[in-house]
């Protein structure tokens, strides 16, 4: 009976195994206060409103995460703990740190480069939080799947059965239960892969860059001008490059070898003189939008894919492993 609830707790382990555990992690010297968790719009919206009362970059940034127990310090290179927050988890962060450094470069106001880029930020993690919604239902039922074989063998102990000798015994039943064992592995390995291809993230640089261009053109600076502080902020070669060749007089084909998002939202802007900054929001909610919407989508996908490891792998193994032996233990009591 030990061995059976051994194997039990066993597979309710493997099952929430997919679940990432959350380490702390000691960045820099931070205050006594208890730690916790770090939400990145509140932080630069707390910084914004601390700049825009009259306190200088450094001392926003530091003060601010002073409170959150984060890295106070700020160097050259940004504020340390958006540099410690996008080396542990890159992602949000690298696009407050492009806008810190930004700030810097073009010595534009602080507080209207972080305002602009917290629209593109909570639009982000509003489809972040839709998608992961949409994705608990088959990551719960994952889970529950990959218990099902197991738990066979604890229902056919409760019922009076041994499976464990016949697993054990050397035989048809050990025979049973390894095959069983393969498939669970088979599944799980599977579901997981199901699982990562469908919660995959979708690549929103080019919609971040865009807010901060248009961050950059409210402030007062010139296309190229913005164009190339922003790459040189994000380390975006390419605006760089674009920023630079507009700026010597280069066409604007020559400037753009690789037409993408902001080069075809500011076209208009640079040959008609339209407004840029307008053309550059919406080109980056479309882009969001468009990403929620595939996530949605790669969940409801999930939903339907996880039937095959369920058909192919888990309820075979369930039949190998919790019954199989069963039946073997039940017959050989009788015999």
């Amino acid at each position: 009976m030990v061995w059976v609830l051994a194997v039990t707790l066993g597979a309710w382990a493997l099952a929430y195994s997919q679940v990432p555990l959350r380490v702390p992690v000691r960045m820099g010297r931070v205050s006594r206060r208890r730690r916790r968790a770090v939400d990145l719009s509140a932080l630069i919206a707390e910084v914004s409103a601390r700049s825009r009362a009259g306190a200088g970059e450094r001392e926003a940034w530091a003060r601010t995460a002073e409170r959150w127990g984060l890295n106070p310090a700020v160097d050259d290179y940004g504020p340390r703990a958006l540099i410690e927050m996008d080396a542990r988890a890159p992602g949000p962060a690298r696009g407050a740190l492009a806008a810190a450094r930004l700030s810097r470069e073009l010595g534009a106001p602080l507080a209207d480069l972080l305002d602009h880029y917290g629209e593109i930020l909570a639009q982000t993690q509003a489809a972040a939080d839709a998608a992961a919604v949409a994705l608990a239902g088959p990551r719960t039922s994952a889970r529950l799947l990959a218990t099902l074989p197991l738990l066979g063998v604890g229902i056919g102990a409760a019922m009076g059965a041994d499976p464990a000798h016949a697993i054990l015994g050397g035989g048809l039943g050990t025979l049973a239960a390894g095959g069983g064992i393969v498939l669970i592995v088979a599944g799980y390995l599977w579901s997981k892969s199901l699982i990562a291809r469908a919660s995959r993230e979708a690549a929103l640089e080019e919609a971040i860059d865009a807010h901060l261009v248009a961050g950059a053109l409210v402030t007062g600076a010139s296309i190229p001008r913005a164009l190339s502080a922003v790459g040189a902020a994000g380390g975006r070669g390419e605006l760089v490059d674009a920023g630079t060749l507009l700026r010597l007089g280069a066409p604007w084909e020559e400037a753009w070898p690789v037409p993408g998002l902001i080069s075809r939202a500011i076209e208009p802007a640079w040959l008609d003189g339209a407004n840029p900054v307008p053309l550059l929001s919406g080109a980056a909610r479309s882009v969001v939008m468009r990403s929620d919407r595939l996530a949605r989508e790669a969940a409801q996908r999930l939903s339907v894919r996880l039937v095959v490891p369920l058909g192919l792998c888990y309820l075979p193994a369930f039949v190998l492993l919790g019954v199989v032996p069963v039946v073997l233990s039940l017959g050989g009591g009788l015999l």
